[in-house]
């Protein structure tokens, strides 16, 4: 097994954090990007995310305000 290597990095914003992702994600090559993918889709859903689709619902409420 591929040993992790973690890093915990404290931020002062989500704005912050999420100006770091961009960085990081920036260099990295597609290949890395897929792969990172890859692993949180299967620690989301296990082993089917790969056999079965995902189902996308979407719900809404239309509001009168008159």
């Amino acid at each position: 097994m591929k040993k992790r290597n973690l890093k915990i990095d404290i931020f002062s914003s989500p704005e912050d954090a999420e100006q770091a992702d961009i960085r990081r994600r920036a260099k990295m090559t597609p290949s890395e990007r897929w792969q990172e993918m890859a692993i949180l889709q299967k620690r989301a859903w296990g082993e089917n995310w790969t056999r079965i689709p995902i189902k996308k619902i979407v719900s809404y409420e239309i509001l009168d305000w008159q």
